[in-house]
């Protein structure tokens, strides 16, 4: 029935609660208790101050392992860091031979006493090494000829920064010193993500102040600019932040809002942006493109702006719409010129074209009529020139047509008759191979694209020789195919055969080479594609180009 007093000491873990209970019962084992007590007290008082003052991590972590070794009286203590290969490095500590510190690494592994530490996430405890089943330990440990210790966690539910360790040589029971390490890991791992988050704040100040952006935060109830960059500094030149302080307003920079309208929008939407125009210190004018969002702090209201300098951008689009507005005068022009030469240049011309048949038709001597029959010829080319310029010009700016239901047989027995005259100067067999209805989507301008094809064959061809005109029906369009038996194209002219003022031959048949560069352009506003290729059955060429099959759908009942 003897009274016995006992000092309790509560520890609160991750996973449970350890209580240890000291019998104090006499006087002077109390006084020791609470002596070797208040030393740890003392201790975390220390390290918690040095964790306040220090700057720098080594120097905290350097500091608690020495203190922790001297207040518990052991030879070795150290702080393993968790290092990203899955291992822990000695990176602090005292006792061990100075080669060991910052370089020594020990295993992430259950046979080692840190990896099975790190896996039950509690204190362990090692009472005689030599008779440890839970783990093997590891050669650091028996290098240094330790028997017992304790490894204890840094971290917290988020994060595992690394283990606190303290090992003896000697037999010891480090149960009553869990509640003293427990406070030291705290400390450090709160001095640990203090120190992370001061990092992660500078480095985003850093990268504020090192964007081309212009970055403020503005007081959501005042309109007061709370704070700025250095890029929107720069822009208010070398007395920035006294202009700040003497006019802190958000209109002294931007004038077309005031921060009332601003926080009404945001109200809505939580969102907006808006475009101003800013002077600088030097005169310059800048165009910004700001966005503006609202945030929240214990109920007071900010307002983050954050404005592009768009100057570039606007300084662009204004050339542009002044290089557009030339570009439509230069259309306004070239209309003009097609339609002088569609009307004023052709009128004479066809004056002189009806003179010289009037005089033909009255001459009788041969040498008159040779020279009157040249000036009909090169007038005829040059009427010719005139109408193929004049058609390409307008195709060349129209960008839609309307289409409609067509049937392309008509047109190209059109444009045969349309040449019968050289059909019949020169003998020439012209064959159409096809004839049932062949309606297409298109424009009657797809007209030219036929006779442009058949004048061709027919310019090019001998006298006697065979033109054959066929209409193959493919799965969705209609292939038009001139053959004709000329001088055939030579290979290193067909992949340009089509483009403008491009000819094929260089003998005595004179031209621009405008008439294929006008199919192609037709046939592109068509979404169709056109072709050469040498005629299989002799010499001469092969034409042709696609346009869309109107398919008829069935009709239910």
């Amino acid at each position: 029935m003897d009274l016995k007093y006992f000092l309790l000491s509560f520890t609160d873990l991750a996973h449970m609660s350890i209580i240890t209970l000291q019998d104090i019962s006499s006087p002077k084992d109390l006084e020791k208790k609470l002596k070797y007590r208040e030393k740890q007290q003392a201790a975390v008082v220390s390290i918690g101050t040095q964790a306040l003052c220090a700057n720098e991590i080594d120097d905290l972590m350097q500091f608690a392992v020495d203190k922790v070794a001297s207040t518990l009286g052991v030879e070795f203590c150290s702080v393993l860091e968790k290092i990203p290969q899955g291992e822990f490095l000695l990176r602090w500590g005292t006792g061990w031979n100075d080669w060991f510190i910052a370089s020594a690494m020990v295993p992430d592994e259950p046979y080692a006493h840190a990896g099975y530490t790190s896996r039950k996430r509690e204190p362990v405890i090692i009472n005689d090494l030599l008779k440890e089943t839970r783990f093997k330990g590891h050669s650091l440990l028996h290098a240094h000829d330790i028997i017992s210790g304790i490894a204890m966690i840094i971290g917290n539910s988020k994060r595992v920064f690394g283990l606190l360790v303290v090992y003896s040589r000697n037999i010891r029971d480090f149960t009553e010193d869990t509640l003293f390490l427990q406070e030291i890991t705290n400390i450090l791992i709160e001095t640990v993500e203090m120190h992370m988050t001061i990092g992660r704040l500078q480095l985003f100040r850093e990268l504020i102040n090192r964007s081309n952006d212009l970055v403020l935060i503005i007081d959501g109830l005042t309109g007061n600019i709370k704070y700025v960059n250095e890029k929107v500094v720069s822009y208010l030149g070398p007395d920035g932040y006294a202009r700040l302080q003497e006019a802190p307003q958000l209109s002294s920079l931007i004038q077309s809002v005031c921060h009332d309208q601003i926080l009404k929008q945001l109200h809505t939407s939580n969102f907006c942006t808006i475009e101003d125009v800013f002077i600088s210190h030097d005169n310059v004018i800048h165009y910004l493109e700001i966005n503006f969002t609202l945030l929240e702090d214990n109920e007071r209201k900010y307002i983050l702006g954050i404005a592009r300098d768009i100057t570039r951008k606007r300084t662009t689009e204004i050339a542009l719409k002044n290089y557009a507005q030339k570009l439509q005068d230069s259309n306004t022009m070239k209309d003009m010129f097609t339609d002088i030469i569609s009307h004023d240049l052709l009128n004479p011309v066809s004056n002189i074209k009806g003179f010289t048949e009037l005089l033909l038709e009255n001459e009788t001597d041969k040498k008159k009529i040779r020279m009157l029959s040249c000036i009909a010829s090169n007038n005829e080319k040059l009427i010719n020139i005139m109408e193929t310029t004049s058609i390409f010009s307008r195709l060349d700016s129209v960008g839609s047509l309307e289409f409609n239901d067509i049937d392309l047989l008509p047109l190209c027995r059109n444009s045969i008759e349309m040449f019968q005259h050289q059909i019949l100067q020169k003998g020439l067999d012209v064959v159409l191979e096809i004839e049932g209805p062949c309606v297409a989507k298109a424009h009657p301008v797809i007209q030219h694209a036929f006779s442009n094809l058949i004048s061709n064959a027919v310019k090019y061809s001998s006298n006697g020789d065979r033109i054959i005109v066929d209409i193959e029906e493919k799965k969705d369009v209609w292939k038009v195919i001139v053959t004709d038996f000329g001088e055939g194209i030579p290979d290193p002219k067909k992949p340009v055969i089509f483009d403008r003022f491009s000819r094929a031959t260089s003998g005595n048949t004179i031209g621009k080479g405008l008439g294929l560069s006008i199919v192609k352009r037709i046939i592109e506003l068509h979404s169709g594609n056109v072709g050469v290729s040498d005629n299989p059955l002799g010499k001469g060429s092969i034409f042709w180009f696609t346009v869309q099959k109107v398919i008829e759908r069935p009709v239910f009942n």
